[in-house]
């Protein structure tokens, strides 16, 4: 008789059922929010860095080159649909019609070809957005002077999670980057 119980009791009560699921849903309610912040400093860091990298690559490009034929220019946009920016060459003298928001490969027009360098299209929902302290949106590099133009060049990176982080060129070409308001860990507070 005693063997016939054992066997009929296989399955889970209703209470322990409940129990799991209630555990269950106060460990998520804990992880996901942390899981989403990691997931946005991961982007945003992940965004900066590669920014830092094509600045530095833009100033490597120009090492050799006159002047007065070649120069780079980085052009950000950021409004509801595109969030990008461009890196391309010129001549100085005149516009090779380059835009973030075309897809790589055609983001300067036909009439200039082989001036695109670079396109960054940060997608929507990395919750990232640009802006900077120049009305074009236009950074240059003056090899003759090593310098970006315009002096004291700013770049924000804005994370709707986490805040914003500054990058700013400076003299020699030196890229900085800080926490702009809130601390972000791993960056200093920008000065005010």
């Amino acid at each position: 008789m005693k063997y016939f119980a054992i066997l009929r009791r296989r399955g889970l009560t209703l209470v322990e059922l409940l129990v799991t699921v209630a555990i269950t849903g106060i460990l998520l309610a804990v992880a996901v929010p942390s899981m989403n912040d990691f997931l946005a400093r991961q982007r945003l860091d992940a965004h900066v860095n590669e920014l830092i990298s094509d600045l530095a690559q833009l100033r490597v490009q120009t090492i050799g080159k006159q002047s007065s034929t070649f120069h780079i220019r980085l052009q950000i946009k950021s409004n509801p649909l595109n969030r990008c920016y461009v890196a391309y060459r010129t001549d100085g003298a005149s516009d090779p019609g380059c835009s973030c928001e075309r897809p790589p490969g055609s983001a300067c027009s036909a009439s200039s070809p082989g001036a695109e360098w670079k396109v960054v299209q940060i997608p929507e929902h990395h919750g990232i957005t640009l802006s900077s302290n120049t009305q074009d949106g236009l950074i240059y590099y003056t090899p003759e002077t090593n310098n970006f133009s315009p002096p004291q060049y700013r770049m924000t990176m804005t994370s709707a999670r986490l805040g914003a982080l500054q990058l700013s060129a400076s003299g020699g070409g030196a890229i900085g980057v800080c926490s702009v308001g809130v601390k972000i860990t791993g960056y200093p507070l920008c000065p005010a």
